[in-house]
Parts: structure tokens; sequence; C-alpha cells
């Protein structure tokens, strides 16, 4: 009777180390990436007084600039988790936009975080094109009689 409760205890103890490895394996496993200066060095850009340089130098090379307008450096972070098999989660983002004016001294710095986003829905339709498309056959035996042996000039390849 002790050898069949000493068994039942090892495999108590062995399904408890099972389900706490499961569940571990579910736990929320966090990404953090892009770049996000430190709150002092944000701190510090004042508007009127840098300039792109000691903006650069200060927090480093921006994330992204902005194509058109406004001269707008943008310093891009986010934090998401993943638990288990599901979708990535974004649990934070930062982004501090700075703007320029035309002599290259900061204008504005602005703060952004999550709620600060905006959700964009994007269309299924398709642009239609011009032609059809090519069944299997049509693609491996649309090309025979096409080639003109026509002259070949001497010495072979292309001139």
């Amino acid at each position: 009777m002790n050898r069949d409760f000493l068994k039942s205890r090892i495999l108590a103890a062995a399904a408890i180390v099972a389900l706490g490895t499961a569940l571990s394996a579910c736990g929320p496993r966090v990404y953090a990436g892009g770049n996000k200066p430190l709150a002092s060095d944000i701190a510090k850009i004042k508007p009127g007084e840098q300039t792109r340089s000691q903006v650069q130098q200060a927090l480093g090379s921006p994330s992204s600039r902005s194509l058109y307008g406004e001269e707008v450096w943008f310093y891009i972070s986010e934090t998401q988790e993943v638990v288990a098999f599901f979708a990535p989660e974004e649990t934070e983002r930062n982004v501090t936009a700075i703007s320029f004016d035309q002599q290259g001294v900061v204008k504005d710095v602005r703060q952004l975080g999550l709620d600060d986003g905006e959700t964009v829905a994007f269309s299924e339709k398709s642009t239609p094109t011009a032609g059809h498309n090519m069944t299997i056959i049509e693609q491996m035996v649309g090309n025979i009689g096409r080639f003109n042996a026509g002259e070949t000039k001497k010495g072979g390849g292309m001139q």
C-alpha cells in the first residue's frame, strides 16, 4: 500500500509540473522595438532654441521623416504582447514628432501615444486591369512561333 501511495504522489507531482509547463508557455511574450528617447532628453528640446543637428545629437537619428510639407522628424517606438498563438496586441506606442522651421530650428515638439492613433479601414476592392488571365496551357505554349530566327550578327550574343 505504501508503494501505491508513492506512485500516486509521483504522478501528482508529474501532473503539476506538466500543467505548470503548459501554463508558462501561455504566458505573454513582450516585444519592444523602435527608437524611444528618454523623457529627460525630450524635455531638453525647446522650440526656437535647438537646430536639427543638436536634436540629432541629443536623440539620435529619427525613425522616420516627413516627405511632404513642413519638415517633421518622428521618433517611434512600440511594445507588443503575444500570448500563445493569438495575434500580437500592441500595448504601448510612443511617437515624438519634432517639426522644424525653414531655418532648421525646432518649431514644435509633440508627444503622441496609443490613444492618439486612428484605425484605418482597408478596402477589399481591387483595381481591374486590362487583358485577361491566362490559363497554364496558354502560358506554356503562348510563345511557340513568336521567335523570329531572322538575321543574326556575326560573333553571336547581343549587340
